[in-house]
């Protein structure tokens, strides 16, 4: 019995041991884990810099170079939305811590100015308790980086009617970098949620990936792991090709030749540093770990699956588009303005990634196509 079992799991089940299995583990371990745990350490120091940060000139410089260090292997943690960090109306054990670190696309600007206003930020407990209210990495972003004395919230709304927003003039900056530090706070925990939700002693998810179809596991099989995996990676498909790319480029969902407010980085325009991290996330996931490390990852299951071409193809576009999108000259609003076809040619690159993300590697692999992905005829 045990020998009819296929090393290389090409069942419908994948098999539960063999070498699907040690690729499932080593994600987990050497690449997913490592990165969330990186991401704690970094949202802990934005916090500190955040509460040590002052409205004079220079006195949110640190502030913002933590942001930027958070944002880093954040980026690349959003490519990897599986367990307790996705959404639990579509995730197989879906926490949506995500959605408490970093809501983009999603973020009430009026709400923020508002709470700005009213300073209802004084309790992180609280503020974490509101309704819809602004949380996270993006808020964060708009409080620390704007510069506009502006708000967002229409001329009707009561802080600009009563003239109250006018009247704190003096107060914003401080009252922004006070609103951002409590926010910081509340990321920093749910970074310590996420670790600790994967760690042995807590919540062990990785045991979901180290030893799937237990008793009482998420997934029931070494191939649902993996397929929860590539269901992540089809971030880089919708958010970062569609959304980062597409709409800013006026490809999808623009009603005009360009939509620069679709970029995602609108105030410290990091977007194209976003884009890579995304890109190198991919590359982590797909090789087992960055290039020239002998690590086991998709690229080793389609080698076993007779696919060695495939296998380098992908490995090939996915080198390809990270150069095409460093290739970019200046911040995404300025490639706009300037030469669109910069971005053009990245979002180009990529569409070559998702293309054999959505056929090859899922034909030969036998992984599901995630519902979002279902009836994409890019």
């Amino acid at each position: 019995m045990v020998s009819c079992s296929s090393d290389s799991g090409s069942g419908g089940n994948g098999g539960d041991s063999g070498l699907r299995g040690e690729v499932l583990a080593s994600l987990g371990q050497n690449v997913i884990v490592p990165l969330q745990e990186r991401f704690a350490a970094r949202a802990a120091a934005l916090e500190t810099a955040l509460v040590q940060a002052t409205p004079e000139p220079g006195g949110r410089d640190a502030a913002q170079e933590a942001w930027r260090q958070a944002m880093q292997p954040w980026q690349e943690l959003e490519m990897m939305q599986l367990g307790p960090s996705g959404s639990s109306l579509t995730v197989m054990g879906g926490q949506d811590l995500r959605a408490r670190i970093y809501s983009w696309p999603n973020l009430n600007l009026c709400l923020v100015d508002q709470q700005t206003v009213e300073e209802g930020y004084d309790d992180p407990d609280a503020l974490q308790a509101v309704v819809g209210g602004p949380l996270g990495l993006w808020a964060i972003e708009y409080l620390l980086f704007n510069e506009s004395a502006a708000n967002n919230c229409s001329p009707l709304n009561t802080i600009n009617q009563d003239g109250i927003w006018d009247a704190m003039a003096d107060m914003t900056p401080q009252r922004r970098l006070d609103y951002a530090a409590a926010l910081s706070t509340l990321v920093r925990r749910r970074a310590d949620d996420l670790v600790a939700a994967w760690a042995p002693s807590g919540g062990n998810y990785i045991a979901e990936l180290t030893d799937p179809g237990r008793s009482g596991a998420v997934y029931g099989t070494v191939q649902e792991g993996l397929n929860a995996v590539s269901d992540a990676m089809f971030y880089l498909d919708k958010e970062t090709k569609d959304m980062k790319l597409g709409e800013p480029l006026g490809i999808i969902n623009c009603a005009t030749a360009t939509c620069p407010e679709s970029i995602e980085s609108q105030w410290a325009t990091r977007s194209k540093q976003h884009v890579v991290a995304n890109l190198r996330a991919f590359q982590a996931l797909f090789l087992g770990s960055s290039p020239g490390t002998d690590a086991l990852g998709f690229d080793d299951l389609l080698i076993d699956m007779g696919a060695p071409d495939v296998a380098a193809d992908m490995a090939q576009a996915i080198a390809d588009a990270i150069a095409a999108t460093e290739a970019i000259s200046g911040t995404f609003f300025e490639a706009l303005e300037q030469d669109p076809t910069q971005m053009e040619a990245a979002h180009s690159a990529i569409r070559q990634i998702t293309d054999l993300l959505k056929t090859d590697l899922l034909s030969i692999l036998d992984l599901e196509q995630p519902d979002r992905a279902a009836g994409d005829n890019d």
